[in-house]
């Protein structure tokens, strides 16, 4: 076996001879392949009948991209960062960013007719003790703030080894530009997502098909902002804590 060859790309990460493209067909029939193959198994098992096979379903499904980046000759594993303070600061921000995406997409949906925070109003008036709608709004976001940093950042990392570190890598180690690469790593990321939400509703209970291109939109638009985070930090760590689920 000859000698892997290595090439420098900002910010940094290293890679090995995944640059060809037989290596980005691998990357992409895998990660598609291996999603779909969960999603299927779990559909046919029944579905996501409870909470615990909905977590098991979603780590799975999660680490396919890092396992197929793995497969592609993404050594993502041998990868070592300094803990530097703007890693740290990146790492404590990034959650924020998820939090103004998701803000700009709820209006982008209220516009569309596809929110209607009327029905959750009455719905928190209806209760038998009344909540205050801003005083949930605030607990929610304490509450998704810290599981970001925590148990969200165990899953999510599995998808940013794929997309943020192979898929963005490959396109701008091709000679495409930083923000073109980063809207077509928008679009696969949508599209990946496409098995789960046909099959289970994921985040579209109606509406599904809809919901394929609608999630693809939202991917697009926050892809370069990720891409950003992680050029900033020379670090695949932070950019996955953007990713709100």
């Amino acid at each position: 076996m000859e000698p892997a060859t290595w090439v420098q790309i900002p910010p940094g990460l290293l890679l090995s001879r995944c640059f060809v493209v037989g290596s980005f067909v691998k990357f992409l029939v895998l990660s598609f392949g291996l999603a779909f193959l969960v999603d299927v198994v779990v559909f046919v098992g029944g579905g996501l009948t409870d909470s615990f096979v909905g977590l098991v379903w979603g780590f799975v499904r999660m680490y396919t991209p890092a396992a197929a980046a793995a497969f592609a000759g993404y050594r993502w594993y041998r990868i070592r960062r300094n803990v530097t303070g703007v890693l740290v600061a990146t790492y404590l921000m990034s959650p924020l960013l998820a939090f103004a995406a998701l803000l700009l997409y709820a209006v982008f949906l209220h516009a569309t007719g596809f929110l209607q925070p009327n029905l959750l109003l009455q719905l928190f008036e209806s209760l038998p003790i009344p909540l205050d709608p801003v005083f949930i709004l605030v607990i929610l976001v304490v509450n998704s703030y810290v599981a970001a940093l925590t148990i969200n950042a165990v899953f999510a990392f599995g998808e940013e080894v794929g997309w943020r570190g192979f898929l963005q890598e490959w396109f701008e180690a091709r000679g495409i530009g930083f923000i073109k690469s980063s809207l077509l790593v928008g679009v696969v990321w949508g599209l990946w997502h496409s098995s789960a939400i046909v099959l289970f509703g994921y985040n579209y209970p109606e509406n599904r098909l809809m919901g394929v291109f609608l999630f693809t939109a939202f991917t697009t638009s926050v892809s370069i902002p990720h891409a950003m985070v992680k050029k900033l930090s020379s670090s695949l760590y932070p950019p996955h804590l953007s990713t709100e689920r």
